[in-house]
């Protein structure tokens, strides 16, 4: 019990922060283009295609989670997760105005190969998403749920994005997803409880249908992700 108050008590501006906080207003910081920080050796077809599909995904993610979570995108575009330099998009994740953290969106393994073809990643299409998060003991549960389950969910697959019955399916699917990754992250903050405070790391793969067809259907009727976000703050 002594080392509970003692976390409690270093990490009390954190909580504070998280409990009483006001929601951040969405800043990015958008990119040009994947070579912002060079390395434009590395960059391919499959690369440039995931690039511009999710351009819209900060303030689609914004709109979807609402709440006290925030993420702005960053301009730079070279990815820290793994060990050879990769690149994509990657934002900054608050909740409230403390920043929790990093999220990045890079090509799934799965599109690793010897052909890197527009044409070939359009038909086998996959991100991973790569997060660091900070302080997310501090986070109500089902806070913490809605953020996670809506990435889940936004990566995910649907049978159909136009049937009630599969987005459901593909609902229901997401948020048991992401509560197994916070049963596993709730395990090791316990089991440290006296010690120190465990970051969130998780990372998830997916073709990303729903969020392809929110994009599509907002285009359709004319609305703009970064419109939509700006709903939020106007609210």
């Amino acid at each position: 019990m002594f080392g509970q108050r003692s976390i409690i008590k270093d990490y009390a501006a954190i909580i504070k922060g998280i409990k009483r906080g006001v929601r951040r207003k969405a800043s990015h910081d958008r990119p040009a283009s994947l070579a912002e920080n060079g390395f434009s050796s590395f960059i391919t077809p499959a690369h440039e295609v995931l690039f511009a599909d999710f351009d819209w995904f900060g303030a689609t993610l914004n709109w979807y989670v609402r709440g006290p979570w925030c993420v702005e995108e960053m301009r730079d575009t070279l990815l820290r997760d793994g060990d050879d330099p990769d690149l994509g998009r990657r934002y900054k994740v608050y909740f409230n105005n403390i920043e929790l953290g990093k999220l990045e969106v890079g090509l799934g393994v799965q599109n690793f190969s010897l052909d890197t073809s527009a044409e070939r990643f359009r038909v086998n299409r996959s991100a991973r998403i790569v997060m660091d998060i900070n302080y997310l003991r501090f986070v109500p549960y089902t806070d913490a749920h809605v953020f996670l389950s809506a990435i889940e969910f936004l990566l995910g697959s649907v049978s159909d994005p136009a049937s009630a019955e599969s987005v459901q399916a593909a609902r229901n699917d997401a948020s048991s997803r992401a509560t197994a990754a916070l049963s596993g992250y709730l395990w090791e903050a316990f089991r440290t409880q006296d010690e120190y405070v465990p970051a969130f790391e998780h990372s998830t793969e997916g073709p990303y249908v729903m969020f392809r067809h929110t994009i599509e259907h907002w285009k359709a009727g004319g609305l703009n992700a970064f419109q939509l976000e700006q709903r939020l703050s106007d609210d």
